[in-house]
């Protein structure tokens, strides 16, 4: 940043704007908490390396490696897998790096058990960030303080979390058994084992 003239005050632009909108998001829903749901960790380091966030709490979610290679195949993705493989293991070191890096609080959980489990994990959330659990987070459209946003939740209209879609099916039995090989230590970390 200091390399490249003004880098430094865009930077310090950049990093306003999103803490404007978190404050106005959060004032808005009348809420405590504000969950930057970007799966981009550049920017949960450029909010780490501030001062006054230096040790807010992160939260890894995690999907099944398998499945996340069918999911990206459902996408049009024709990447070769390992390639995927090598990109979903990356992105869980980075989150790791970071997190030690700031000495910002680690909570890692996965995509299905939030699908299946979505009491017992939003409890393990709310636990990670230090905030009270609401049934209301679960029934956002009821309360209208909680929101959980995105398609991967698969919300549906009356509020009701539904399992995450098996996409093994679109992974070839080659495939799998390289991603199985190569996450092992993952596989077993995340209880996918």
């Amino acid at each position: 940043a200091r390399a490249v003239p003004g880098a430094r005050s865009r930077m310090r632009r950049f990093i306003e704007a999103h803490e404007r909108l978190a404050t106005s998001v959060l004032a808005t829903a009348n809420a405590e908490i504000y969950l930057d749901g970007c799966k981009d960790l550049r920017r949960a380091e450029l909010f780490l390396s501030q001062p006054q966030h230096r040790h807010s709490p992160l939260i890894l979610l995690v999907r099944n490696p398998i499945d996340w290679v069918g999911s990206n195949r459902a996408k049009g993705k024709t990447m070769p897998a390992s390639d995927l493989v090598d990109s979903w293991q990356r992105y869980i070191r980075t989150a790791e790096d970071v997190s030690r890096a700031y000495q910002a609080p680690l909570l890692s959980l996965t995509y299905e058990r939030l699908c299946l489990e979505p009491e017992a994990q939003m409890r393990r959330i709310c636990e990670h960030l230090g905030v009270g659990y609401d049934e209301a987070m679960l029934a956002p459209r009821a309360a209208g303080q909680h929101h959980i946003l995105g398609n991967q939740m698969r919300s549906t209209f009356d509020g009701t979390i539904t399992a995450p879609t098996d996409q093994s099916h679109l992974v070839p039995d080659e495939d799998q058994r390289m991603i199985r090989s190569r996450c092992t230590d993952y596989l077993k970390q995340f209880d996918y084992v």
